[in-house]
């Protein structure tokens, strides 16, 4: 919770999330997204599904920083573009892989809602990246942690 009202009050959108890889590796879901304009968080268990979304699921598995400046037109985000992000009024949208103990275990999503898509500057994008170091870390952590 910490880690997504961060994110989104310094980089300024409106919602950011963790959404974690379940554990077939092929879905991703939304566990907690803060919001900014209610300064409140949302659980809903939204899932995405690799076999519907393969495009995005490959920019989050080889990409460092996935940033789409128009989430509705750019190739690895437009196949949601009806089902979640027009509903949500979403324009863009950062997301940053986060990665354990060298595999993927989630997304860090930042997303922009307005009326005009928005670019992510270079010191966004690293902001974002230094946010996925520290959940990484915890991740690594808890998950040692479990195997005593």
């Amino acid at each position: 919770r910490k880690i997504t009202s961060l994110a989104a009050r310094t980089i300024g959108v409106e919602r950011a999330g963790v959404w974690i890889l379940g554990t077939s590796g092929t879905t991703l879901h939304c566990v907690v997204t803060y919001i900014a304009s209610k300064a409140t968080f949302e659980g809903k268990d939204v899932v995405l599904s690799g076999f519907d979304y393969p495009s995005y699921f490959q920019a989050v598995r080889t990409e460092g920083v996935l940033d789409a400046s128009n989430a509705h037109t750019d190739p690895r985000t437009s196949g949601f573009s009806a089902s979640y992000l027009t509903p949500l009024g979403i324009q863009s949208m950062l997301d940053i892989p986060l990665w354990a103990n060298g595999t993927l275990r989630g997304v860090l999503c930042c997303e922009h809602v307005g009326p005009k898509p928005r670019d992510w500057s270079p010191s966004v994008q690293r902001f974002g990246l230094t946010l996925t170091q520290i959940l990484s870390q915890h991740w690594t952590v808890v998950g040692s942690t479990r195997t005593r």
